[in-house]
């Protein structure tokens, strides 16, 4: 039987198999000049890496990416993040409210006060039309979470609006590249030296709700509440 790790990469390997055939199997955003002021938001909840993740991967990924290809959108180190839960995907107006936001701020507040800090394992890239991300791994704690927040969200009348290619495997990624244009093979090539990266390990314990942009960028990004795993 696979692990709940093994059936995480499995699907990473089906997606972007997907993906290169021209498929859509999950919500992609599409291709922007200017993603630092993108006027759409998101209703969403994430985990912030953590000073030396981020560093390494500014040193080791994004650094290099950035030097055989400069048009593209890097991640700013304090945007770098794990998605944990998604509410409302990104428009312009909002696909939410006031009074959403205090549904799901009850929501979370009831499902997070009865789970511990999971840890994610940052390893191997995860390619798709128009991003380039980390692969995050966790353990089954990570499904049962997502699908407690979701039956919590369905109660509440606000339910996750995001399309996802399973509703059993549950998996992390993080952001570190959003493209304006179509990468140079220079970038392709340096996509596929550091394909097997790893990055390490980190414990999620704080959840933070926020509203944010597509690039998750500082100056979009707005806290409404903070949750700690205990």
């Amino acid at each position: 039987m696979l692990s709940y790790q093994q059936k995480q990469f499995k699907l990473f390997e089906e997606l972007e198999k997907k993906y290169s055939q021209g498929l859509k199997p999950t919500e992609i955003v599409d291709k922007i000049k200017d993603y630092p002021n993108d006027k759409r938001l998101c209703l969403t909840s994430v985990a912030f890496l953590p000073d030396g993740i981020q560093r390494k991967i500014i040193e080791t990924l994004i650094k290099p990416l950035r030097q055989a290809d400069p048009r593209h959108y890097y991640f700013v180190p304090e945007s770098l993040h794990i998605t944990i839960k998604n509410i409302r995907v990104i428009n312009d107006p909002p696909y939410f409210n006031s009074h959403d936001i205090e549904k799901v701020r009850q929501v979370f507040q009831n499902v997070l006060n009865n789970f511990k800090p999971i840890s994610f394992e940052l390893k191997g890239l995860f390619t798709m039309p128009t991003s380039l991300s980390i692969r995050g791994y966790s353990d089954k704690a990570l499904k049962d979470l997502v699908l407690s927040l979701d039956k919590g969200l369905n109660g509440a009348g606000v339910p996750d609006d995001k399309k996802y290619a399973s509703e059993e495997i549950f998996f992390g990624n993080t952001n570190i590249c959003r493209y304006t244009t179509t990468p140079h093979e220079e970038f392709i090539t340096k996509v596929n030296q550091l394909k097997e990266i790893e990055i390490g390990q980190f414990e999620v314990k704080k959840i933070n709700l926020i509203t944010t942009n597509v690039a998750c960028h500082p100056a979009k990004t707005k806290v409404l509440s903070q949750y700690r795993l205990v």
